[in-house]
């Protein structure tokens, strides 16, 4: 819910034959996908886009992104951990001054 990136990697399933624990295999190298700062028309806010765009409606944002799984979140937990991130997270704090320079700049 708080990851700024996504994941890619080449995943080989062939070692989970269904006999012992998970094992998450990966050939090849390991990437993170940073994508676009803001989303694309229409769509929801996602990744490193939750910390910049449309920042207002950031715990609906994160709840949408998280309510396909079927479970329930409480938004006043999600609302602190922002919070925490906004004072603790060198990130998130970057992130936050890309937003302020974007609005000064009146970049939708």
């Amino acid at each position: 819910m708080f990851a700024m990136t996504s994941l890619g990697a080449e995943i080989d399933h062939s070692v989970n034959n269904g006999q012992g624990p998970y094992v998450f295999k990966v050939s090849g190298q390991i990437y993170h996908q940073l994508g676009a700062m803001c989303p694309e028309s229409g769509a929801p806010p996602k990744f490193l886009q939750l910390y910049i765009y449309d920042t207002e409606a950031e715990v609906a944002n994160c709840l949408y992104n998280f309510q396909r799984t079927g479970r329930s979140l409480r938004a006043d937990i999600i609302e602190d951990l922002i919070g925490f991130l906004d004072e603790h997270n060198e990130l998130v704090q970057l992130f936050r001054i890309a937003r302020d320079k974007m609005r000064e700049a009146d970049i939708p």
